[in-house]
Protein backbone atom coordinates (compact mmCIF):
# COMPACT_ATOMS: atom_id res chain seq x y z
CA UNK A 1 0.00 0.00 0.00
CA UNK A 2 1.43 3.37 -1.02
CA UNK A 3 2.30 5.75 1.39
CA UNK A 4 0.56 9.14 0.76
CA UNK A 5 3.04 11.39 2.58
CA UNK A 6 6.88 11.47 3.49
CA UNK A 7 7.15 9.93 7.28
CA UNK A 8 9.87 12.38 9.01
CA UNK A 9 9.81 10.93 12.75
CA UNK A 10 12.46 8.69 14.31
CA UNK A 11 14.77 7.32 12.00
CA UNK A 12 13.06 6.42 8.87
CA UNK A 13 11.19 8.14 6.43
CA UNK A 14 9.75 6.49 2.84
CA UNK A 15 7.00 6.76 0.28
CA UNK A 16 6.85 2.92 -0.62
CA UNK A 17 8.25 0.40 -2.88
CA UNK A 18 11.43 0.09 -5.11
CA UNK A 19 9.41 -0.22 -8.80
CA UNK A 20 8.40 3.19 -8.04
CA UNK A 21 12.54 3.93 -7.97
CA UNK A 22 13.60 2.35 -10.77
CA UNK A 23 10.78 4.45 -12.53
CA UNK A 24 11.91 7.53 -11.08
CA UNK A 25 15.68 7.04 -12.07
CA UNK A 26 14.55 5.97 -15.81
CA UNK A 27 12.68 9.52 -16.16
CA UNK A 28 15.78 11.09 -14.34
CA UNK A 29 18.32 9.77 -17.35
CA UNK A 30 19.31 12.71 -19.19
CA UNK A 31 19.86 15.27 -16.12
CA UNK A 32 23.24 17.25 -16.87
CA UNK A 33 25.84 17.27 -14.17
CA UNK A 34 28.25 20.08 -13.09
CA UNK A 35 31.98 19.77 -11.68
CA UNK A 36 31.21 20.87 -8.06
CA UNK A 37 33.52 22.37 -6.06
CA UNK A 38 34.35 20.86 -2.61
CA UNK A 39 36.63 21.72 0.25
CA UNK A 40 37.97 18.35 2.36
CA UNK A 41 38.82 18.10 6.22
CA UNK A 42 40.49 15.09 7.30
CA UNK A 43 42.82 16.86 9.65
CA UNK A 44 41.91 13.98 11.88
CA UNK A 45 40.81 10.49 10.13
CA UNK A 46 38.99 7.23 11.17
CA UNK A 47 39.26 4.94 8.15
CA UNK A 48 36.53 2.99 9.86
CA UNK A 49 33.89 5.34 9.24
CA UNK A 50 31.76 6.97 6.21
CA UNK A 51 32.98 10.57 5.20
CA UNK A 52 30.49 13.26 5.85
CA UNK A 53 29.00 15.32 2.66
CA UNK A 54 27.84 18.92 3.97
CA UNK A 55 25.54 20.50 1.90
CA UNK A 56 25.04 24.41 2.70
CA UNK A 57 21.40 26.20 2.23
CA UNK A 58 20.06 29.11 -0.20
CA UNK A 59 23.07 32.00 -0.92
CA UNK A 60 25.11 29.62 1.02
CA UNK A 61 28.79 28.21 0.36
CA UNK A 62 31.04 25.48 2.00
CA UNK A 63 32.67 28.12 3.79
CA UNK A 64 29.92 29.07 6.20
CA UNK A 65 30.19 25.35 6.87
CA UNK A 66 34.19 25.80 6.87
CA UNK A 67 34.77 26.15 10.89
CA UNK A 68 32.47 23.20 11.00
CA UNK A 69 33.40 21.06 9.04
CA UNK A 70 36.78 21.24 10.73
CA UNK A 71 35.29 20.68 14.58
CA UNK A 72 32.89 17.80 13.31
CA UNK A 73 36.04 16.07 11.71
CA UNK A 74 38.16 16.86 15.15
CA UNK A 75 35.12 15.08 17.12
CA UNK A 76 34.25 12.33 15.12
CA UNK A 77 37.29 11.82 13.15
CA UNK A 78 34.81 11.53 9.90
CA UNK A 79 36.43 12.67 6.63
CA UNK A 80 34.39 15.65 5.74
CA UNK A 81 33.41 17.00 1.66
CA UNK A 82 31.78 20.21 2.43
CA UNK A 83 30.32 20.84 -1.32
CA UNK A 84 29.15 24.19 -3.32
CA UNK A 85 25.96 23.73 -4.92
CA UNK A 86 25.56 24.67 -8.70
CA UNK A 87 24.98 28.16 -8.93
CA UNK A 88 26.94 28.98 -5.64
CA UNK A 89 29.84 29.34 -3.96
CA UNK A 90 32.98 27.96 -6.39
CA UNK A 91 30.76 25.69 -8.18
CA UNK A 92 29.94 26.23 -11.98
CA UNK A 93 26.81 28.48 -12.90
CA UNK A 94 24.19 26.68 -14.95
CA UNK A 95 20.35 27.77 -16.35
CA UNK A 96 19.28 25.34 -14.43
CA UNK A 97 18.74 24.57 -10.44
CA UNK A 98 16.31 21.87 -8.90
CA UNK A 99 16.86 19.34 -6.32
CA UNK A 100 17.27 16.37 -8.80
CA UNK A 101 20.12 18.22 -10.74
CA UNK A 102 22.03 18.71 -7.21
CA UNK A 103 21.50 15.30 -5.86
CA UNK A 104 22.91 14.03 -9.41
CA UNK A 105 25.69 16.28 -9.04
CA UNK A 106 26.29 15.02 -5.65
CA UNK A 107 26.47 11.08 -7.38
CA UNK A 108 29.58 12.41 -9.97
CA UNK A 109 31.41 14.30 -7.31
CA UNK A 110 31.01 10.47 -4.90
CA UNK A 111 32.38 8.77 -8.36
CA UNK A 112 34.99 11.45 -8.77
CA UNK A 113 36.41 11.09 -5.55
CA UNK A 114 35.22 7.23 -5.65
CA UNK A 115 33.05 7.21 -2.47
CA UNK A 116 31.25 4.40 -2.26
CA UNK A 117 29.17 5.21 0.40
CA UNK A 118 28.97 8.71 2.42
CA UNK A 119 26.86 9.86 5.61
CA UNK A 120 24.89 13.11 4.73
CA UNK A 121 24.11 15.82 6.41
CA UNK A 122 22.44 18.85 4.41
CA UNK A 123 20.96 22.49 5.93
CA UNK A 124 18.12 24.29 4.30
CA UNK A 125 18.11 24.08 0.83
CA UNK A 126 21.17 21.58 1.07
CA UNK A 127 18.66 19.34 3.54
CA UNK A 128 16.39 19.01 0.87
CA UNK A 129 19.15 18.10 -1.99
CA UNK A 130 20.27 15.75 0.61
CA UNK A 131 16.75 14.13 0.73
CA UNK A 132 16.50 13.71 -2.75
CA UNK A 133 19.66 12.17 -3.16
CA UNK A 134 18.92 9.65 -0.29
CA UNK A 135 15.68 8.56 -2.41
CA UNK A 136 17.16 8.12 -5.57
CA UNK A 137 20.48 6.81 -4.44
CA UNK A 138 19.85 5.16 -1.08
CA UNK A 139 22.57 2.50 -1.23
CA UNK A 140 25.09 5.10 -1.51
CA UNK A 141 24.01 6.78 1.68
CA UNK A 142 24.96 5.51 5.25
CA UNK A 143 23.59 7.80 7.16
CA UNK A 144 21.19 11.28 7.00
CA UNK A 145 21.12 14.67 8.82
CA UNK A 146 18.96 17.35 7.87
CA UNK A 147 18.86 20.57 9.19
CA UNK A 148 16.30 23.52 9.27
CA UNK A 149 14.02 22.12 6.65
CA UNK A 150 11.57 19.16 5.99
CA UNK A 151 9.62 18.07 2.58
CA UNK A 152 6.64 19.79 3.39
CA UNK A 153 6.76 23.21 4.38
CA UNK A 154 9.21 26.15 3.00
CA UNK A 155 11.08 28.26 5.92
CA UNK A 156 10.37 31.94 4.15
CA UNK A 157 7.82 32.79 2.28
CA UNK A 158 8.06 33.19 -1.40
CA UNK A 159 7.43 36.87 -2.07
CA UNK A 160 10.38 37.83 0.70
CA UNK A 161 12.92 35.47 -1.73
CA UNK A 162 11.51 37.00 -4.89
CA UNK A 163 11.89 40.20 -3.06
CA UNK A 164 15.94 39.36 -2.02
CA UNK A 165 16.83 38.31 -5.27
CA UNK A 166 14.79 41.24 -6.84
CA UNK A 167 17.19 43.39 -5.15
CA UNK A 168 20.30 41.79 -5.57
CA UNK A 169 19.42 42.04 -9.50
CA UNK A 170 18.24 45.18 -9.16
CA UNK A 171 21.98 46.75 -7.86
CA UNK A 172 24.22 47.54 -10.81
CA UNK A 173 28.02 48.12 -9.45
CA UNK A 174 30.43 50.24 -11.34
CA UNK A 175 33.93 49.10 -13.09
CA UNK A 176 35.95 50.85 -10.16
CA UNK A 177 34.24 50.62 -7.01
CA UNK A 178 35.59 49.47 -3.69
CA UNK A 179 34.80 46.46 -2.02
CA UNK A 180 33.80 48.52 0.65
CA UNK A 181 31.77 50.42 -0.95
CA UNK A 182 29.88 47.63 -3.13
CA UNK A 183 29.33 46.10 0.38
CA UNK A 184 27.51 49.19 1.42
CA UNK A 185 25.38 49.73 -1.94
CA UNK A 186 23.83 46.19 -1.44
CA UNK A 187 23.55 46.17 2.31
CA UNK A 188 21.34 50.14 1.65
CA UNK A 189 19.62 47.98 -1.18
CA UNK A 190 18.36 44.93 0.84
CA UNK A 191 17.31 47.46 3.88
CA UNK A 192 14.67 48.31 1.70
CA UNK A 193 13.67 44.61 1.77
CA UNK A 194 14.74 42.84 5.51
CA UNK A 195 15.70 44.92 8.37
CA UNK A 196 17.74 41.95 9.74
CA UNK A 197 21.12 42.54 9.09
CA UNK A 198 21.57 38.66 9.55
CA UNK A 199 20.29 37.93 6.53
CA UNK A 200 21.57 40.86 4.85
CA UNK A 201 25.76 40.32 6.04
CA UNK A 202 24.51 36.59 5.14
CA UNK A 203 23.37 37.23 1.29
CA UNK A 204 26.49 40.64 1.25
CA UNK A 205 29.24 37.44 1.66
CA UNK A 206 28.50 36.69 -2.19
CA UNK A 207 30.02 39.64 -3.48
CA UNK A 208 33.48 39.13 -5.16
CA UNK A 209 35.66 40.45 -7.70
CA UNK A 210 35.43 39.51 -10.90
CA UNK A 211 37.65 38.62 -13.82
CA UNK A 212 37.51 42.06 -15.15
CA UNK A 213 37.65 44.28 -11.44
CA UNK A 214 34.18 44.72 -11.18
CA UNK A 215 31.78 43.56 -8.22
CA UNK A 216 29.40 41.08 -8.66
CA UNK A 217 27.65 37.99 -7.05
CA UNK A 218 29.39 34.91 -6.89
CA UNK A 219 25.70 33.36 -6.78
CA UNK A 220 23.72 32.96 -10.20
CA UNK A 221 20.72 35.17 -9.60
CA UNK A 222 18.95 34.80 -12.89
CA UNK A 223 19.07 30.99 -12.61
CA UNK A 224 17.37 31.68 -8.80
CA UNK A 225 14.87 33.82 -9.80
CA UNK A 226 13.85 31.61 -13.18
CA UNK A 227 13.88 27.96 -11.03
CA UNK A 228 13.24 28.97 -7.25
CA UNK A 229 9.47 29.23 -7.32
CA UNK A 230 9.16 26.10 -9.58
CA UNK A 231 11.75 24.03 -8.71
CA UNK A 232 13.32 25.28 -4.78
CA UNK A 233 10.33 26.14 -2.68
CA UNK A 234 8.96 23.11 -3.36
CA UNK A 235 10.27 19.33 -2.53
CA UNK A 236 10.05 17.41 -5.70
CA UNK A 237 6.44 15.73 -5.53
CA UNK A 238 7.96 12.93 -8.36
CA UNK A 239 10.06 11.91 -5.58
CA UNK A 240 7.42 11.18 -3.40
CA UNK A 241 6.68 7.40 -3.87
CA UNK A 242 10.48 6.49 -3.34
CA UNK A 243 12.13 5.54 -0.12
CA UNK A 244 14.60 6.01 1.96
CA UNK A 245 15.00 3.37 4.87
CA UNK A 246 18.30 4.23 6.49
CA UNK A 247 19.42 5.97 9.91
CA UNK A 248 18.17 9.23 9.63
CA UNK A 249 17.87 12.75 12.13
CA UNK A 250 15.80 15.49 11.57
CA UNK A 251 17.68 19.29 13.50
CA UNK A 252 15.42 22.71 14.49
CA UNK A 253 16.22 24.70 16.96
CA UNK A 254 14.04 24.63 19.89
CA UNK A 255 12.49 27.91 18.82
CA UNK A 256 12.63 27.49 15.33
CA UNK A 257 9.86 28.11 13.06
CA UNK A 258 11.52 25.94 9.96
CA UNK A 259 10.24 22.13 11.48
CA UNK A 260 6.66 21.96 12.82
Amino acid sequence: MYLNKLIHHGMRFRACFQSDRIRCLNHFTNIETVDTAFSVHDAYQDITKPPLVVLHALMGSKYHWESMSMAINKATGRKVIAVDARNHGDSPHSPEITYIHMAHDLKRLMEKLELPRVSVLGHSMGGRTAMAFSLLFPELVSSLAVVEVTPIKTPLSLPFIHSLLDAMASISFESSVLTSDARELANERLKTVTPNEKIRNYLILNLINSHTSTQTWKVNIPALRKNFEEHLYKFPTSLLRLQYSGPMTFIAGALSNHVE
